[in-house]
């Protein structure tokens, strides 16, 4: 069974070693440790790396992804791209005769299709939670870019990540909304409303009260915030003290519920669970 990602860049340019390490050291995202270059994003999850190594034509560059899941094949494209083309890289495929061959995204594409279902097969003994692809996605979109979002609104509201959390075997999106500040909130299914509270004589002493709501509950709140459709990312401008009243009857409607969010890797898109192809897969990218 083929469950690694055996795919390789290749370069013959004199002295590709050390120019890949600078390169590398300057791309966001990125530890370069020793011949090993290793990318996590805080935002998103995702967490992928090369492993770079001398040949006798030059220089071979091998890939690890780390799971199926369709978000680090979405930012693997984000960095292969710049790479090849920094680079000038052939791609060579596990093959039974490889061949060094120009890089092609659909092809590139094809290649994980084809080998993602027996890394599947290979770590169930993970649990993977299968989701649609278009929340995956959806998800994906709107913490990759929560940065470029913040800076949009002048850091004047906190944009919060969209997560996941396991209820009766099915993941569900949520996001945690503050009442201390303003928010840019996502959409989800449910929300983590988050109220820190100063108590005691002095309101030195803080509590921290968490109540989980689902998206209907919100319905009339969200309906008054404006409202700002991007294609990719749009989210309600969401001020909590125009609410106080609202508020305070859905926290004392709700009881406390301890949740666990789901690391990103145990997502899995639905389609790949199925064993189906993602269609457009190279139009996900940012």
């Amino acid at each position: 069974m083929n469950h690694q990602w055996d795919v390789m860049f290749i370069s013959d340019q004199s002295q590709a070693k050390l120019r890949m390490g600078h390169y590398f050291r300057g791309r966001k995202n990125f530890e370069c440790i020793n011949d090993s270059f290793e990318y996590f994003n805080l935002d998103t999850g995702v967490h992928f790396f090369f492993s770079c190594s001398e040949i006798e034509e030059g220089l071979k560059l091998s890939l690890d992804l780390n799971n199926s899941n369709s978000n680090t094949i979405r930012e693997a494209l984000n960095e292969i791209s710049p790479l090849i083309k920094k680079f000038n890289l052939k791609v060579v495929y596990p093959e039974k005769i490889p061949v060094e061959e120009d890089y092609i995204i659909k092809r590139f594409i094809q290649k994980w299709h084809q080998i993602k279902r027996d890394y599947l097969d290979y770590h169930y003994d993970n649990v993977y939670y299968p989701v649609p692809t278009k929340k995956v996605k959806s998800a994906w979109y709107w913490n990759y870019s929560s940065q470029w979002t913040s800076r949009f609104l002048k850091d004047m509201f906190s944009v919060p990540k969209i997560q996941f959390f396991n209820q009766y075997g099915k993941a569900h999106s949520v996001a945690t909304v503050s009442l201390n500040e303003w928010v840019a909130v996502p959409e989800a299914e449910f929300y983590i409303l988050r109220q820190t509270l100063n108590k005691g004589l002095f309101r030195n002493n803080t509590e921290v009260v968490e109540r989980l709501v689902s998206r209907k509950a919100m319905d009339e709140i969200f309906s008054k915030c404006r409202f700002l459709p991007f294609e990719k990312t749009p989210f309600y401008k969401f001020r909590p003290e125009d609410f106080k009243s609202q508020l305070k009857a859905i926290l004392n409607s709700t009881e406390a519920r301890k949740l666990n969010t789901l690391e990103p890797g145990r997502i899995i898109d639905k389609e790949i669970y199925d064993g189906n192809k993602i269609k457009q897969l190279e139009e996900s990218t940012y």
